[in-house]
């Protein structure tokens, strides 16, 4: 705190300041000033000194001030002026010394070392109490203590110190003494006593009074020093110190089973007799005795005295015994002893405290029966009284409350009464004179609280005798918490009485509900049935166990408490297989026998029939049957791939379908055309073998069978439309294998929805992930005995996508679109940890995954790394503008108030910028023709590639951009470096003769587009894969990047993902990962799509 001119004007008369002031605004009258900057125990100081001129030219005055800054005051000055030493208080040249100080310390030369920081001052305190060579003796000084009750009831204490049994000396300042014990100074009393003053050196009594004082004193410094904002000063005790009767509690309750002194003085003539009556000139007197502090109830002689006119109540020894109440707590002293009395004291100390003052008290007749019902029954419960009989027969008996309950005609009426013995009062009713008792208004308010709280007063009868509530039966939520809340407060308050047409409201049994399975026709029969209720009562209750209401209301009208009952697990049944309340109050329902899996993992307390158990059991029996691959494929699959094929052939004997969901690499190909190989026969029955897949993997599915299958026939059907159509005649003549791609299907649809295919199988299956989409609906009309799907990803940007291909497969296994999105869709994207859990095990049976770091351990390493290129130049320059041009008008739609998602032509045009801002991160010049300046892009891809051929590594370079392969490949014709190319354009066949000639001859670079060659391609020729730019969807660069790292492989792939610094692409790798949490929630595909994102999104890729 800085020095302020209160400092001088708080030590000197006003006219002495006005002098000062007009002085302190001359710097002539001041000669070499200074200020030497000292500490006193943390307190910074500052002295000052300065030889100023008086009032007459030939006077000048040597003057010196010591200020502490800290505390606002001036602390000690001198000035060798005639009227310092005259006068008291400071003369003029110190206040103008101190300010002019203050208004221009820097007018002062500074003195001395500069004060470098200080200990804190509170520590100082605690540092002498640890001082080295301070007594830490033995516990040996005691306080004498001495409790005075005044002649006006008040307290005080005093205090005596000293060693027992020596002479003891009289604690002249109790502050003092408890200031010293928390400094631990060393102070003299006298001369035979002088000590330390230290804690451990307290006697235990004395100890447990030192801190009574200590907290007494502590107490009184925060109401003294309320207002105080300069400095602090502890409250001044002398050698008695007032205590209030709260304090003396707190100190007697500490001090119990220790005996204290204790005095009363008292006037001579204020007698008892006197009646209060007091004379201030009367004659003081005292006594003093030791007492005994102990817990219990003390025995206070009372005795009533019947009359005519009353009774009297008397206390023996009225004059020897004294309350202490604070009025929570009480205490008795009463000759030897101070009894700490029980809390049931408090609530009579009023009694108390008059029957000890006056000793004796009287109740007229007339007031006796309000005596009895107020007064006396809490006295006489306390204290244990001998009351007369006359007066215990005035005391009433106590209140009961009653609640009578009816229903007639749509309406619940009920009454209150409060009873005492013989006479009753409807509650609501106020006491008159004409009672013959006071009646008790706690309790009868009470119980018209609970009337009023639960129900409505009945207009017009509010009058005395006749208080009435009701509630129309119309008002259920009413109705259901007055019988669920309302009785039980009515029965712990009171009695209950209630008719039969009441009691019918109450539902009085808790239901058991049974869910039981059985097979029936080729489908589950699930049964949910209880022995209290029909099933359509079933179906509402669940409604209502699923609002989490607190009653359900049954057809009959009756009541059903909710709590205790426990519907947890139909309730999850319903939601996850979309059982509406139409189809549970059937009381059955079929459903396909696929669900049976689900149903062993949620239904644990289901009853199973014989033919439930039987296909369950027949299922174990297959699952754990032996399935052998074909002779031909046992020493071509590896072990992973035969449980592949194990797989496969149990859903196909169970009639289920499934996906396959491998890691890319793994051979999905392989272990289903082990499959179809080992299914010829029955297939020859039933109908050609189908496989739906990209375009571009049609001639390699062709290729694949023919080197592992080729005694199957395979017919692609592919070119013109009736070479299609003769295809298809062919091949459902021959049974052969048929391939051909999503978009033939969709033009064919008709002709494919007309044959029967013993199987039908999506190759890449996220091809159908939008259920809307025509490929999708195509492929849901194609008639298949099995269904399966292959893919890597099933799950790419939401789990609806996974509802698209179980639909496909199964269709009914996930309900429908709505019941998916609204029961797993929305809360797993939410983060529900349960509906996560409920979709995996309903799925979970159909899905097979294994990724090649846990099932190819011969497998080469994968090393992935980024490899950063940092713009410079114009391309950089160029980058910024349509950057900030980009944020711009995201901000404005934000701004706007508009949706988070972005729609129509304003969507279009943005994803059009974000295209373009990527584009520049390649090379500017495929946004800008006239551009000449440089690619940090092309350079690092360059270097990666100079890199490859010095080690003797072939490579793969992947980019979405074909106009940026172009770049790359007129680079590479520049530097002589021979390289092949795949891009959409390429013909399909043309595709698969330049993989095979690239993975034997010496062509070290192999540009591809990520969508035309990302998928189907077997490149294990490279050991370098280069991803040019990054795709909004992580699985595809994965899938692009196993082209090289798969089965086959013999060396370790380097995988170099080259990402323009400090770009947007750098944001999108970014977003990648933090989206990819959802989709590892149900499985390991991961992916985000840029059509998903909304305005946030956006604005984040470029922050």
């Amino acid at each position: 705190m800085p020095l302020t001119t209160r400092a001088v004007s708080s030590r000197c008369y006003p006219k002495t300041f006005s002098k000062a002031a007009a002085l302190a605004r001359k710097p002539s009258k001041f000669t070499d000033p200074a200020v030497e900057r000292i500490a006193y125990r943390g307190h910074p100081h500052a002295i000052l000194d300065a030889e100023v001129k008086g009032s007459r030219p030939e006077d000048s005055y040597l003057v010196e001030a010591e200020v502490d800054e800290s505390a606002d005051r001036i602390v000690d000055f001198s000035c060798d002026c005639p009227a310092s030493v005259k006068y008291y208080g400071i003369c003029k040249h110190v206040a103008a010394l101190v300010l002019r100080y203050i208004d221009s310390p820097g007018s002062f030369r500074q003195k001395g070392k500069v004060l470098g920081r200080q200990t804190t001052p509170e520590l100082f305190d605690l540092m002498d109490a640890g001082r080295p060579g301070k007594s830490h003796a033995a516990a040996s000084i005691d306080l004498d203590m001495v409790l005075t009750r005044q002649t006006d009831a008040s307290w005080t204490l005093d205090l005596k110190v000293g060693h027992p049994g020596e002479t003891f000396y009289v604690v002249k300042s109790i502050d003092e003494f408890v200031y010293r014990m928390q400094r631990g100074e060393h102070f003299s009393y006298g001369k035979k006593l002088a000590f330390t003053h230290t804690p451990d050196i307290l006697l235990p009594k004395a100890r447990k009074i030192e801190q009574f004082l200590e907290s007494a004193l502590i107490r009184r410094s925060e109401v003294f020093s309320q207002g105080t904002s300069y400095y602090y000063e502890r409250p001044r005790v002398g050698r008695d110190m007032k205590i209030a009767r709260s304090e003396l509690l707190s100190l007697l309750a500490a001090l119990e089973g220790e005996t204290v002194s204790l005095c009363r003085k008292m006037r001579v003539k204020d007698a008892k007799t006197t009646a209060y009556r007091y004379d201030p000139y009367a004659e003081v007197t005292s006594s003093t005795t030791d007492a005994l502090i102990q817990k219990g109830t003390p025995q206070l002689a009372i005795s009533f005295a019947e009359s005519n006119e009353g009774y009297e109540i008397s206390l023996a020894d009225a004059e020897n015994t004294f309350l202490i109440s604070d009025g929570q707590r009480c205490a008795i002293w009463q000759h030897d002893r101070i009894w700490l009395c029980p809390p049931a004291y408090a609530k009579i100390r009023v009694f108390l405290a008059a029957l000890f003052a006056h000793g004796t008290l009287f109740v007229a007749r007339q007031d006796a029966l309000r005596f009895s019902s107020t007064i006396l029954p809490a006295a006489e419960e306390t204290l244990g009284l001998a009351v007369p009989e006359s007066l215990e027969a005035l005391k009433p008996e106590s209140c009961s409350l009653r609640f009578y309950l009816d229903r007639k005609n749509g309406f619940i009426s009920c009454r209150g009464k409060a009873v005492y013995g013989e006479h009753a009062y409807f509650l609501g009713t106020s006491p008159t004179s004409q009672d013959s008792f006071i009646r008790d208004e706690e309790a009868e308010r009470l119980g018209q609280t609970l009337l009023e709280r639960y129900l409505s007063p009945i207009p017009g009868n509010q009058d005395a005798g006749d208080a009435g509530y009701f509630i129309d039966e119309d008002e259920e939520q009413r109705v259901g918490r007055l019988l669920l809340e309302g009785l039980p407060a009515m029965r712990d308050a009171g009695e209950v009485f209630t008719t039969d047409s009441f009691a019918r409201l109450l539902f009085g049994r808790k239901p058991k509900i049974q869910t039981s399975l059985s097979l029936s026709g080729g489908l589950i029969d699930l049964e949910v049935s209880s022995d209290d209720m029909d099933a359509a009562e079933i179906a509402s209750l669940l409604s209502s166990y699923h609002e989490r209401r607190r009653f359900h209301r049954m057809k009959n009208g009756s009541y059903l408490d909710m709590a205790g009952i426990d519907l947890a697990e139909l309730e999850h049944l319903s939601e996850d297989l979309g059982i509406s309340s139409r189809q549970l109050a059937k009381g059955s329902l079929a459903l396909p026998t696929y669900e049976a899996f689900y149903l062993e993992d949620r239904l644990k307390c289901a009853k199973r029939d014989q033919s439930y158990r039987k296909y369950v059991e027949r299922f174990e029996t297959e699952r754990t049957r032996e399935r052998k691959p074909p002779e031909a494929f046992s020493l071509i699959l590896r072990g992973y791939q035969k449980e592949g094929y194990a797989w496969l052939s149990l859903l196909a004997d169970c009639g289920f379908g499934g996906i396959l969901a491998d890691e890319m690499g793994l051979g999905k190909s392989v272990q289903l055309i082990s499959w179809m190989a080992a299914s010829q026969k029955e297939a020859a029955q039933a109908g050609p073998n189908l496989i739906v897949c990209p375009a571009s993997l049609v001639y390699n599915w062709a290729a694949e069978f023919r080197r592992f299958a080729p005694g199957l026939d395979v017919i692609a059907v592919a070119g013109s439309k009736s070479a299609r159509k003769a295809q298809r005649e062919d091949a459902e003549d021959r049974h052969a294998v048929i391939v051909t791609s999503y978009d033939i299907l969709r033009i064919d649809v008709e002709d494919f929805a007309e044959m029967h295919f013993f199987s039908c199988t999506l190759d890449e299956a996220q091809y159908i992930k939008n259920h809307t989409t025509k490929v999708a609906k195509a492929a849901k009309l194609i008639e298949a005995k099995h269904r399966f799907a292959l893919t890597g990803t099933p799950i790419e940007n939401r789990p609806s996508e996974m509802w698209s291909i179980f639909d496909f497969l199964m269709p009914g296994l996930l309900g429908s679109a709505k019941h998916f999105r609204d029961r797993f869709e929305q809360p797993i994207i939410a983060g529900d940890e349960e509906a996560a859990a409920s979709l995996q095990a309903l799925v979970g049976p159909f899905i097979l995954r294994r990724l090649k770091k846990d099932v190819l351990k011969d497998l080469p390493e994968k090393m992935e790394s980024a490899v950063f290129a940092q713009m410079e130049g114009s391309q950089l320059k160029l980058y910024r503008a349509r950057e900030q041009q980009l944020r711009k008008s995201l901000a404005s739609h934000r701004r706007g108030g508009k949706s988070p998602e972005i729609d129509g032509p304003s969507k279009i045009q943005i994803l059009s910028e974000l295209t373009c801002l990527r584009q520049i991160c390649l090379d500017p010049g495929l946004v800008y023709e006239d551009y000449r300046g440089g690619s940090a892009k092309l350079d690092a891809i360059m270097d990666l590639v100079d890199q490859g051929l010095e080690s003797g590594q072939k490579m793969l370079v992947f980019s979405q951009f074909t106009s940026f392969l172009d770049l790359i490949a007129s680079r590479l014709k520049k530097n002589g470096i021979s390289f092949y190319t795949i891009t959409g354009s390429t013909p399909k066949k043309r595709r698969l003769e330049l993989v095979d000639r690239f993975n034997e001859d010496d062509v070290p670079v192999f540009l591809i587009s990520l969508k035309a060659g990302g998928t189907g391609l077997n490149l294990t020729g490279a050991s370098i894969v280069i991803h040019a730019d990054p795709w909004w969807n992580a699985a595809a660069e994965h899938q692009a990047t196993d082209r090289a790292h798969r089965i086959g492989q013999q060396h370790a792939v380097s995988v170099y993902k080259v990402i323009a610094k400090d770009t947007i692409e750098e944001r999108i790798v970014d977003l990648q990962e933090r989206k990819s949490a959802l989709a590892e929630t149900l499985m390991a595909g991961t992916d985000t799509s840029l059509a998903s994102l909304s305005a946030d999104d956006l604005i984040g890729l470029l922050a």
